[in-house]
């Protein structure tokens, strides 16, 4: 019996759904008129679809928007937006989301009004697919002996996030993630990216190809090939000789070319007796790799000896040598040295330096300058080390005492000692004090912001790092209340203050900070504003009579209940009269309901 009975009632539902019917759509002068739906955006779970009101014909659209299913003619007991009232003709949009790849959907707009719910003309649309990504192989640039850069892109997901893509290589045909000597991984998601290649062999035919991979699975690009360059003997040049000593010398090499392959050392090596070789010299020197000119020092020599140098350049195909020069050593004096200006004088540092204008035909082994609060200072007093050899170089002096005379001359030292330059004298900087900053009128005041700034008149002596303004309840307010953070350095700013309380009162003011600390500016005080509203007509019950409406003005709040939405009116109620404004969360003015509260009785709209 109880089965028989959930029959009857499942059947007399399914008739009720049958047999669901549209209100009759406004005729004549008030008739809704509708234009067709379009579909602005479509994609594999989500649609955005527009509709043109063309007419309100007069009646109060209390809420419109779309509405969607998987079955025909879909209305608002379905999936559907509620973009909310509409007042005259325009076009408005929809964001369908939630939806399921490869699916259709139909959708209508619908408008409700006084007579009902009414729905426009149905659109049909079916959802992308998902499947595996999209992936284009580029080019091949910058091939070597040994590397290679390949460019590729992925450029459609499918509806699946690509979780990783780059670029698989082999010596043999299509090769993929499962079958090639190796593959790059160049992250995820769509994209254009370049793979960086090394560990190839020289003059070696390789194929390559692009690759994406997502929830679908990996595709893969067309394959090309490339071939890596062939390697032949470096071509290098020994350059003169130079800065001759008692026991050292300058020399170096040019390498020009590298044959194509990777030059690992070069340098120059020398002897006594000629034609010096790396398997016949008496030393040699290692100057760095690659192509380009170098310098190498030739030391351990002997006075007045005659040697014979050559500059080599070695890669994976073997060493070759620059033309032989020939030089003769000679003693060595004291080097020449000229001091640099004092600049960027601060209280406890400056900067100088100095150029080592001639080596003495020995080595430079060190250089930079020494100072002290004395005359005639020496590298037995403070100095810097600023490298070695000849040329111009920049020294920082440290630890001083601010406002405090110093004398400064640069050195340099080779074998035989060390020379000064000319002396210079600089007094530092006093110590740094708190920077000077003011406090400028507070404007623009509303309920919950307002407008001040400040002036940093100085920055005492120190780079103004942040600078603001801070603001409490409490007078004399700090960086460790709110506060804004306008800039750096000295001059004016505006700042703006934000969350503050209703028909509060507060202090503000200024500060800037340095390396000293941080200073405040005068103090500034104000007081935020009572929320306003607006105007409304009010009914209320007047005894056992009928309604009488009256007009109230907003703006006369009189007490914030601690809820911001919520006002006490007084105005234009009469002596026996209270209201609360409460919103409901709509801009509309349909949005607000008062509660009267008298003794005859208690109404709200």
């Amino acid at each position: 019996m109880k089965t028989n009975t959930l029959l009857i009632i499942v059947n007399l539902m399914m008739l009720i759904i049958s047999c669901k019917k549209d209100p009759d759509a406004p005729t004549g002068g008030n008739k809704i008129l509708i234009g067709i739906t379009t579909v602005d955006t479509l994609s594999y779970l989500f649609a955005k679809v527009s509709t043109q009101l063309n007419s309100t014909g007069g009646n109060q659209i209390s809420q419109h928007g779309h509405c969607w299913s998987i079955e025909s003619s879909p209305d608002i007991e379905d999936s559907h937006t509620t973009l909310g009232s509409i007042t005259s003709p325009r076009k408005f949009t929809s964001d369908l989301s939630g939806l399921s790849d490869n699916t259709k959907y139909f959708i209508r707009p619908y408008f409700t009004f006084q007579g009902g719910t009414i729905y426009g003309i149905q659109k049909g649309i079916t959802t992308l697919k998902r499947g595996k990504p999209v992936v284009n192989t580029g080019v091949a640039s910058e091939i070597t002996i040994s590397s290679v850069k390949i460019t590729g892109s992925s450029t459609f997901d499918s509806g699946f996030s690509i979780t990783q893509k780059g670029i698989c290589w082999d010596t043999t045909a299509y090769p993929t993630l499962l079958k090639s000597i190796g593959h790059s991984e160049e992250g995820a998601g769509i994209g254009a990216f370049i793979s960086s290649i090394t560990g190839l062999l020289d003059n070696k035919v390789y194929h390559f190809c692009s690759y994406a991979t997502n929830e679908r699975g990996t595709s893969y690009g067309v394959t090309n090939q490339l071939i890596t360059v062939a390697i032949t003997q470096p071509t290098v040049s020994t350059l003169d000789v130079t800065n001759i000593t008692l026991t050292s010398a300058v020399s170096g090499g040019f390498v020009s070319n590298a044959g194509n392959g990777t030059v690992s050392t070069r340098g120059v090596c020398w002897n006594a007796s000629g034609n010096p070789t790396l398997t016949n010299c008496i030393n040699k020197t290692q100057d760095g790799s690659g192509i380009g000119n170098f310098s190498s020092q030739i030391s351990g020599l002997l006075q007045g000896t005659i040697y014979f140098v050559a500059a080599y350049a070695t890669n994976e195909k073997g060493t070759s040598y620059g033309l032989i020069k020939q030089f003769t050593t000679t003693p060595i004096v004291k080097p020449s040295v000229t001091t640099a200006s004092i600049n960027n004088i601060m209280n406890t540092a400056a900067m100088s330096g100095g150029n080592v204008t001639n080596s003495g035909n020995g080595t430079i082994i060190a250089r930079g300058v020494c100072w002290s609060t004395s005359i005639n200072p020496t590298i037995a007093n403070n100095h810097s080390t600023n490298g070695t050899g000849a040329g111009v170089f920049t020294s920082n002096l440290t630890n001083l005492t601010g406002n405090t005379l110093y004398y400064v001359c640069a050195y340099a030292t080779n074998e035989v000692g060390t020379c000064y330059g000319n002396e210079l004298t600089f007094t530092t900087l006093p110590n740094p004090v708190i920077p000077t900053v003011s406090t400028t009128a507070v404007t623009n005041i509303t309920s919950t912001t307002a407008t001040c700034g400040g002036n940093v008149v100085s920055d005492g002596g120190s780079p103004v790092t942040v600078r603001g303004v801070c603001w409490s309840q409490s007078s004399n307010p700090t960086i460790g209340n709110s506060h804004t953070s306008d800039g750096t350095g000295i001059g004016s700013f505006i700042s703006t203050l934000t969350s503050l309380s209703p028909n509060s009162f507060y202090f503000v003011r200024a500060y800037a900070t340095n390396i000293a600390g941080t200073s405040y500016g005068n103090s500034q005080t104000f007081s935020t504003l009572l929320p306003t509203c607006g105007t409304m007509t009010i009914n209320h019950v007047a005894g056992t009579t009928a309604p009488v409406t009256k007009t109230v003005t907003y703006g006369t709040v009189t007490n914030i209940t601690g809820e911001p939405s919520k006002c006490w009116i007084t105005s234009n109620l009469g002596a026996d009269h209270q209201a609360t404004a409460v919103n409901d969360g709509t801009e509309a003015s349909a949005g607000w309901y008062w509660q009267f509260n008298r003794k005859q009785g208690y109404k709200h709209d």
